[in-house]
């Protein structure tokens, strides 16, 4: 355990310092403090991946909404054709709240001032360490001395920490009248750790069009706002819910400060349980319009039971009597915009998944993530209902399928479905998601149909062969069932598809 408690003489302006990673298409790939990003963010690129473009994201769309966030569609149309966000606005903002932003200030951003001494080494800084038992065997610095983070890594490794932070026992401030031990039991897991995270992009697209494909137009109401602008926190976690995404965007999961050594370098960090939602899937689904869920309430599926990523899921948002009809805020958004002609109809769009898994259901440590990238097609498909129907109905398709196969799977050799589930040799996405068919069906959903069914048929002919067993009955009864399912189902959705092709949608 480090104590260093040296902070007096760091300073880190996370609005001026360079910090976030992006693509100039002036000066290529370079980083950029918060006011750069969006004073020019109609010529930068936002250049992070995964995880990091999921928290980077929000805090930018945190800034920007509790700026300048359009309140309705017409402001949001304004922003939209606008050649630059709007800076005045913006400028006014981030001066009021400026004294906010310091990493290491008297108030320090995303952090607890109370919190004097260091408990924890950088090693706690990283998600690897988040990851339980053995975790050393996959990251070998972690059986190493910690080493000193800077600034700028630090920022975002931060906003990580308090994005994804596992739950269960948690460190307690002395102050936490919760607090056992100096341990809090059933602390709760960083809400973007719990749910399916979907942004919407488009090839191409600059910062400014991604914040605002990702920015639903609302009204603000008082009591919603972001971390920066409400108290400075103490020094033992609260039970309260969010008051809105602002409120959510930058929930402090854990009470954090950062300690430098004398050349500025993050060198430890103080580390405690934060404030506490009752749910916070519940939370984030009612507030954060960047997650995507089931009409059941649970997770949009990223992966099948086997691991693999399954690129038509998000095809199961567009329709409309599936079971995952209109559950992300963010594809609800683009669509009205769409619909309303403010995007060009032959804007390419697609949808960013990202999924924390954990090992365990007390979400106690982190197993893994599932990431894919799905075409959402054009927004002169989206904008057209019978398009939006099709690409919809060839999503059911494959998720029927799949379904089906594991009961098939299940009678045809005796075993449980979840039992035949987890197995790659029952696994669609391993052989639909290797390819690009979704990609190559998403911009045309009616005349595309047919090399869609195509390549699912040659997906479940390599499910029936790499299913089967000593037992040549039960493997021909298998692979019997496995064509009928695929063609029974294939019936019910073709009239929506075949009405498309025959009228055609905008490209």
């Amino acid at each position: 355990m480090t104590t260093d408690t040296t902070t007096a003489a760091a300073s880190f302006d996370l609005l001026a310092k360079p910090w976030i990673p992006v693509l100039d298409a002036s000066h290529g790939n370079t980083h950029v403090g918060i006011s750069t990003a969006l004073l020019n963010a109609h010529r930068l690129y936002l250049g992070a991946p995964g995880l990091e473009q999921q928290v980077l994201l929000r805090l930018l769309l945190a800034v920007l909404d509790a700026a300048a966030g359009p309140a309705d569609d017409a402001e949001w149309d304004t922003a939209w054709a606008a050649p630059t966000l709007p800076t005045d606005r913006i400028t006014a903002y981030l001066d009021r709240w400026a004294h906010r932003f310091d990493l290491f200030g008297e108030q320090p951003f995303g952090q607890c001032v109370g919190l004097t001494e260091a408990n924890r080494s950088t090693h706690h800084l990283k998600p690897s360490r988040w990851g339980g038992q053995g975790r050393e065997f996959f990251d070998h610095s972690l059986a190493g001395e910690a080493r000193a983070f800077d600034p700028a890594e630090a920022a975002l490794a931060l906003l990580k920490l308090q994005a994804v932070h596992p739950g269960g026992i948690q460190g307690a401030h002395p102050s936490d009248p919760e607090g056992r031990g100096g341990r809090r039991y059933g602390s709760k897991p960083g809400h973007l750790s719990v749910v399916t995270n979907l942004a919407v992009n488009a090839p191409g697209a600059t910062l400014k069009d991604m914040l605002l494909l990702n920015l639903p137009p609302r009204p603000r109401t008082a009591a919603d706002r972001p971390v920066w602008e409400g108290p400075v926190p103490g020094t033992a976690g609260t039970q309260r819910e969010p008051e809105g995404r602002l409120d959510l965007w930058t929930w402090s999961t854990r009470r954090v400060r950062l300690f430098t050594g004398n050349d500025g370098q993050v060198t430890g960090l103080a580390l405690y349980d934060g404030d506490r939602m009752a749910d916070p899937r519940a939370a984030a689904h009612a507030h954060d319009p960047l997650t995507a869920r089931t009409a059941k309430g649970s997770p949009l599926p990223v992966a099948d039971a086997a691991g693999f990523t399954i690129p038509w899921s998000v095809g199961l948002l567009l329709d409309p009597a599936g079971e995952a009809a209109a559950t992300s805020a963010v594809v609800e958004h683009v669509l009205r915009a769409a619909e309303r002609g403010v995007l060009d109809p032959g804007l390419r769009l697609a949808a960013e998944l990202l999924q924390v898994v954990h090992s365990n259901q007390h979400r106690a440590s982190i197993a893994g993530m599932h990431e894919v990238t799905s075409s959402l097609g054009s927004a002169g498909n989206l904008a057209d209902g019978g398009g939006r129907a099709a690409l919809g109905a060839a999503a059911r398709l494959a998720h029927d399928v799949q379904r089906a196969l594991y009961g098939a799977g299940a009678d045809a050799f005796r075993l449980r479905i979840k039992d035949v589930q987890p197995r790659q040799s029952a696994s669609l996405g391993r052989l639909v998601g290797s390819g690009h068919a979704w990609d190559d069906l998403a911009p045309e959903p009616g005349s595309g149909f047919d090399r869609w069914i195509t390549a699912l048929e040659q997906a479940v002919d390599g499910v029936s062969q790499a299913m089967a067993t000593s037992d040549i009955m039960a493997t021909s009864r298998f692979t019997a069932e496995a064509r009928t399912i695929l063609f029974r189902c294939a019936r019910r959705v073709q009239p929506v598809v075949r009405r498309v092709g025959a009228r055609g949608v905008a490209a």
